[in-house]
């Protein structure tokens, strides 16, 4: 008789098989609440950093970008007025978005939110956008009140989070710029002759320094200069009337043409000139293609005119401010076809051309991309804004 080995128990009410026999269950409904109270920490915890964290990051970034338009807005009114400073700051934060309750602009106090630095040697303009409490536009947050650290009391974290950023611009002196006009001026220099010369001569005294003795800002904003000769007896040498080629010849291969010229007038020359750039002036008065180009950027804003501090245009910014060349004068172009050296870029409002296309224009500071210089004076004419923090 072969005997049947597995045996058959009833216990607590339960069936069950156990090392090849049926017994009783092993009752695990308590560990099951405690692995689905421990993930029900965990969700909270990923949803925390899934929803919260992203709208605290999504929020960070746009004040971000806030401040930064704030901050480069109000460095653009650094030569006009502390009050124009904080004016554009504040409109142009409130031109951008970021999300409290929902997407609101970005509101800040001109006066306790921008900071405006003086100092000539490191002028800034730093402006703060937030959502915080202190300010009464703290961010909205869904999860961090579950999450209150204060355990077995009372909570003590609300549904808002401080959020803040903060962005820096400071003016710097540009060297370099591009959309300058075709012409080249020789800059002021020390004049040691009696009676003054018309030409530099280190022989007589005559000394140069972009700086001590050249145009600069803002000694000279809104003295009128003449940009081109018109008239032979005012040239600089037989058939020199301040008209260059671009791009410099250390730059690229100059381009001809009273076509090209008259263009680069009345629109944008899309190369760089800096100090030390070499260019090759055009020989000859050119006076169609002057009067052709200059009459076609007057024509642009007919409106704007010099009130004896600013230029007044109904377009905001002139296209008739240009940028135009200095040249070193220690090294005056002679007759013929022969190069200039430049030294700086100084910024003019085009006024008028007149007899045998003469162009008059008018010396004011303007800010503007370009390269900037080695060190920051703050006297240039041309001026740009950079983000420094």
């Amino acid at each position: 008789m072969i005997r049947n080995t597995t045996r058959f128990g009833l216990r607590n009410g339960r069936f069950g098989l156990q090392n090849g026999r049926f017994g009783r269950i092993r009752n695990e409904a308590g560990s099951v609440i405690l692995t689905f109270a421990v993930s029900i920490v965990a969700l909270f915890c990923f949803a925390v950093v899934a929803i919260d964290g992203a709208i605290m990051m999504t929020t960070k970034n746009q004040l971000q970008c806030a401040a930064d338009a704030a901050a480069l807005a109000g460095a653009s009114a650094y030569n006009a007025s502390d009050t124009e400073v904080r004016r554009r700051a504040a409109y142009f934060a409130s031109q951008n978005f970021a999300v409290q309750d929902t997407m609101r602009a970005c509101t800040i106090n001109p006066i306790v939110d921008v900071v405006i630095n003086r100092d000539v040697n490191d002028p800034w303009v730093q402006v703060t956008t937030h959502r915080t409490t202190a300010t009464g536009d703290p961010l909205r947050t869904y999860f961090l009140k579950i999450l209150d650290v204060a355990a077995g009391a009372a909570p003590t974290r609300s549904n808002t989070v401080d959020v803040f950023a903060r962005a820096k611009a400071q003016l710097v002196d540009e060297c370099g710029a591009m959309c300058v006009k075709p012409w080249a001026i020789p800059d002021r220099w020390h004049e040691q002759s009696v009676p003054p010369n018309t030409r530099f001569d280190a022989a007589d005294g005559d000394w140069y320094d972009p700086i001590l003795t050249g145009y600069i800002a803002p000694n000279d904003v809104g003295m009128q200069i003449t940009l081109k000769m018109g008239q032979p007896s005012d040239a600089t040498a037989p058939g020199q009337y301040n008209p260059i080629r671009l791009p410099p010849i250390n730059k690229g291969t100059p381009i001809p043409g009273a076509q090209q010229y008259s263009d680069w007038i009345a629109t944008c020359c899309p190369f760089i000139v800096a100090p030390g750039d070499t260019c090759v002036t055009e020989n000859g008065n050119m006076v169609g293609p002057t009067i052709q180009g200059v009459q076609a950027l007057i024509a642009q804003d007919l409106t704007a005119y010099w009130d004896g501090s600013k230029v007044v245009s109904d377009l905001g910014f002139s296209p008739r401010i240009a940028l135009v060349p200095f040249y070193d004068p220690q090294k005056t172009p002679g007759s013929g076809k022969t190069e200039v050296i430049i030294s700086k870029i100084g910024a003019f409002f085009i006024e008028s051309v007149g007899p045998g296309s003469q162009v008059n224009g008018r010396f004011i500071q303007v800010t503007a991309p370009g390269t900037p210089c080695a060190n920051n004076t703050g006297q240039s004419l041309v001026q740009g804004i950079h983000l420094i923090e």
